[in-house]
């Protein structure tokens, strides 16, 4: 399984537009290499980029592959290719396209996308193609860019790089402290449900598998955990909050499976087949 960022121009297409109106929809895949890698499972990362209207630039949505590349008259739901979002004097840049089942959308700063300036400032993702380059529509990602994406938009803090002292020192003379700011969505809220929990089962432990950081990793994994909202965010009418029954404590494994699936009843599904088998 691979990660992809997918690049679209809000010059060339309306992006906002096509991800508000449909789950499903296709991307164009423009190398050869790249066309014949993409394979259904893969996840992807759509980056919008700036343009010449200063668009707020960087990942605004996530999904998984469901269609690998193909020409764009064989595709299986020609209907959510919505042409007419195409600027005018503008063309796609290649008539392969991929699809894409769409888990969650985050169109602004104040929706959780991950903008290009904390791609910047990191000092392993500020190294990759898409930040180098800029031109393209599609970036396979490195096992540790993955990690590093996959943290900043489920709204955690990566660590701090470590580097070894001395060879820092050897090629600059002194250490740079690198601090990164990402948006924590709704801390107090977690927080909260985490304590619940506690009192109501007396220690922290994935809802699905009931793995235990804690027990595994010792003083390392105490207090650690994510938490999966049922329905996700992107789905909430304006005014609408989250409660605590939507959200619920997963370990990473099962958290990344439950966003790598279709139905919004994951979560349960694989509670059933896998709370008691490890309790």
């Amino acid at each position: 399984m691979n990660t992809w960022i997918f690049q679209g121009n809000p010059d060339k297409f309306n992006i906002d537009e096509y991800l508000r109106r449909t789950k499903d929809i296709y991307w164009s895949v423009t190398q050869p290499k790249h066309q014949n890698e993409i394979k259904v499972g893969d996840l992807i990362y759509i980056w919008r980029a700036k343009g010449s209207k200063n668009a707020i630039s960087g990942i605004v949505a996530f999904g998984v592959v469901n269609e690998e590349s193909k020409p764009r008259e064989e595709v299986k739901n020609k209907l959510v290719l919505y042409d007419e979002l195409w600027q005018e004097d503008f063309s796609e840049a290649s008539q392969i396209k991929a699809g894409i089942k769409l888990k969650e959308i985050r169109l602004g700063p104040e929706d959780g996308m991950i903008t290009s300036e904390i791609f910047e400032q990191d000092p392993i993702l500020s190294q990759s193609q898409l930040i180098k380059a800029r031109v393209g529509s599609n970036f396979l990602l490195n096992e540790t860019q993955s990690s590093l994406v996959e943290q900043y938009w489920n709204g955690l803090n990566p660590s701090i790089y470590e580097e070894d002292e001395e060879k820092i020192k050897s090629k600059e003379g002194r250490i740079k402290l690198r601090v990164h700011k990402v948006r924590e969505r709704d801390p107090k809220i977690k927080k909260k449900a985490i304590e619940i929990f506690i009192k109501q089962n007396g220690s922290i432990y994935c809802e699905v598998c009931k793995f235990s950081f804690e027990d595994k990793y010792g003083a390392l994994g105490k207090g650690f955990i994510e938490v999966h909202h049922l329905k996700p965010i992107s789905e909430y009418d304006e005014n609408e909050f989250t409660s605590i029954e939507n959200l619920k404590l997963v370990c990473s494994n099962c958290h990344r499976m439950i966003h790598r699936g279709d139905s919004s009843d994951l979560f349960f599904q694989l509670k059933e087949k896998l709370f008691n088998k490890y309790s």
